[in-house]
């Protein structure tokens, strides 16, 4: 494979002088939010394993993608930043003006990068022909399950249904209504809120996107989430974003069978949310991201009388339609990657590090201490095989992105306030056509700022 050639260090190294002047020090900047001491310890390797005089890593960690992202914008607005930033692929794919692109080199191009990352990496990280970051991990979504529920109470498997109808009906037949303060002596699933879920909205978003909401007119001009119509693969007419909200929400409303979840099952101040619950063997599924598996698991071993970490098993995240008769899933990733800041003073260390990041012996010992699925496709077979985060490398090799022309967490605090007003007793159609009237102004205020910038630059 042509890429592991080239990103595994066997180009023509630059000169030590050509990064620092002798008798001279450096320090590359590097900023992240997350596995903060798995890239120092790889920044300490790449120092060792180039050897450049005077040249060192400073690995700065913020708090959030949130703040690491703004804080980006600002300092880099002042001319000031990082040399790397290891940040969501949504970013750079959206903020490729602020980024450093690859110099690309004989023997390796757009084709061989396309032929060794999954998909998501090449839909995010290539902007008009130009490679603007390395991937480093991908993060879906997957369904977390108690075993034991399921052999109970499911008559022909043991396991989440493929599609969501199946699931639906699997959480129908899982919970169980009493008359305690909750309402549930057994919840189902935890879907439906926002509040006391930890990844609420961003299973709305994969609901909404396999309904097959388009979020954005193709020329990226307008919102459409919640205007857009057509035929669902039943014959019907509907409103697809719409009909996603409302299937989510369901789970929340006491007037549907498969009603599940309510405020009281799981506190909204609790930072483990559902997963609490899930470990008390209060509610049957839920949904993870790799990273939980280790938090669900110890919450499992903290807690007397709960659920048996045998009886915790991983799913595929269900479809819409049955896989079993389609050529895709639609299944949202977040890519983790690194990109180089246009505020670097050392170009080319900065890539020289990110293709030390994208050699296979590092990611494979990436996913090794962090537990992330890798995005190179060389390495998806092997951690497919493993029990239960398996299932997430599978998922990875064909996510897909939802890159919008907004800012994606902003979006999705909206989204959130959303669906506690759906909660409260508000109309879904009503309130996600207010929410895209809002997104669409944002929009076009950002275009008409763009279209003034450009005209006091001429």
């Amino acid at each position: 494979m042509l890429l592991a050639s080239t990103f595994s260090g066997c180009q023509k190294k630059p000169e030590p002088d050509r990064i620092v002047p002798a008798g001279q020090s450096a320090k590359m900047q590097v900023w992240t939010a997350r596995e903060t001491k798995v890239l120092k310890a790889l920044a300490k390797e790449f120092i060792s394993a180039t050897n450049i005089p005077g040249f060192s890593i400073d690995v700065i960690t913020f708090e959030s993608e949130e703040i690491l992202q703004k804080t980006l914008v600002e300092k880099m607005a002042e001319g000031a930043g990082p040399d790397v930033v290891l940040t969501d692929g949504e970013w750079i794919g959206f903020n490729s003006g602020k980024l450093v692109p690859l110099k690309q080199e004989e023997g390796f191009g757009i084709n061989e990068y396309g032929s060794s990352f999954v998909r998501l990496a090449t839909e995010l990280l290539i902007q008009e022909d130009e490679i603007y970051g390395v991937p480093l991990s991908v993060d879906t979504l997957a369904v977390v399950y108690n075993e034991e529920h399921l052999i109970d109470r499911l008559t022909n498997r043991n396991q989440p249904g493929r599609t969501w109808k199946e699931f639906q009906q699997d959480v129908e037949l899982l919970t169980k209504q009493d008359k305690s303060f909750n309402r549930f002596a057994r919840s189902g699933t935890a879907i439906g809120r926002t509040d006391n879920t930890k990844h609420g909205v961003e299973l709305l978003e994969n609901i909404m996107l396999q309904y097959g909401t388009p979020f954005f007119s193709e020329d990226q001009t307008k919102a459409t989430f919640a205007s857009t119509k057509g035929v669902n693969p039943e014959g019907r007419r509907q409103n697809f974003g719409v009909a996603g909200l409302k299937f989510f929400t369901s789970f929340a409303n006491e007037k549907y069978k498969n009603f599940s979840w309510n405020e009281y099952l799981a506190a909204s101040e609790d930072e483990n949310k559902e997963f609490t619950a899930f470990a008390k063997g209060d509610v049957s599924m839920v949904f993870a991201y790799p990273k939980d598996l280790e938090t669900i698991r110890s919450l499992i071993k903290s807690e007397k009388k709960g659920i048996s970490e045998k009886n915790m098993h991983v799913a595929l995240l269900p479809q819409v339609l049955d896989p079993e008769n389609t050529t895709s899933r639609v299944v949202l990733g977040k890519l983790f990657a690194g990109a180089v800041a246009r505020t670097t003073q050392f170009p080319d260390a900065s890539w020289r590090f990110l293709k030390f990041l994208s050699r296979r012996n590092i990611q494979s010992g990436f996913y090794d201490a962090t537990g992330l699925p890798t995005a190179r496709l060389d390495l998806i077979l092997e951690q497919a095989a493993e029990p239960e985060s398996g299932i997430f490398a599978r998922q990875a090799k064909f996510a897909r992105s939802n890159l919008l022309p907004i800012d994606k967490i902003y979006f999705h605090k909206e989204l959130d306030l959303l669906v506690q007003n759906v909660n409260k007793g508000g109309n879904e159609e009503e309130l996600l056509k207010k929410l895209e009237s809002k997104i669409t102004s944002l929009r076009q205020e950002t275009l008409k700022l763009d279209k003034l910038i450009e005209r006091e630059k001429k």
